[in-house]
């Protein structure tokens, strides 16, 4: 029992080590994200929920959208990321016992698409806001089976500056959260 204790704490942190290998990764690349094509949101949203469908099935969630743009201009593989980074985060740190409702809605003005993810979850204390955003943060300390590591937001952050845009939190603790990030839109 004692080797086979060793054995599965060595697997654990091989498999923490690969994740982080792949996070960081996506992070190097991130900055570089210059090509633009047309993104279909809807469709988009939906590859994003196929790969969180473990996720949405095991807790109780329901994910609606409101003033979505039909397309916008961006890094195809880089959105998709971002999109699946918020409402991972929205569903994990969602209420547990209750239905968890995730809105995401987008405006628009002349230079910006402005979309927000509005969860239910944990909340953010004030003193935490901008910190969320850099890298290694964790707010909680590591559960066993987690596999965050830290890098999940600072990828968000980093994809929004290539786009030209910015990324802030609204929140309070105990009264869930509103993820904002802005896409600039294509000149001319």
């Amino acid at each position: 029992p004692e080797v086979e204790g060793y054995f599965e704490h060595v697997t654990l942190g091989v498999k923490r080590l690969q994740q982080l290998i792949k996070d960081l990764l996506e992070y190097s690349r991130a900055g570089r994200m210059v090509e633009r094509a047309t993104i279909q949101t809807l469709p988009m949203l939906e590859i994003v929920k196929y790969n969180l469908r473990e996720s949405i099935q095991q807790r109780e969630v329901e994910i609606t959208t409101e003033n979505l743009p039909e397309r916008f201009s961006g890094h195809r593989m880089g959105i998709t990321q971002l999109f699946q980074n918020l409402l991972s985060n929205a569903i994990q740190f969602g209420p547990e016992d209750a239905l968890n409702q995730i809105r995401i809605s987008c405006t628009a003005d002349s230079k910006y698409w402005r979309f927000s993810v509005t969860d239910q979850g944990l909340g953010i204390a004030k003193k935490d806001h901008q910190r969320i955003f850099e890298l290694f943060t964790r707010l909680r300390p590591r559960e066993k089976e987690d596999q965050g590591t830290g890098i999940g937001l600072a990828l968000c952050k980093r994809i929004v500056d290539s786009h030209g845009g910015r990324i802030w939190v609204e929140s309070e603790l105990g009264a869930g959260s509103i993820f904002y990030f802005t896409i600039r839109k294509p000149k001319g």
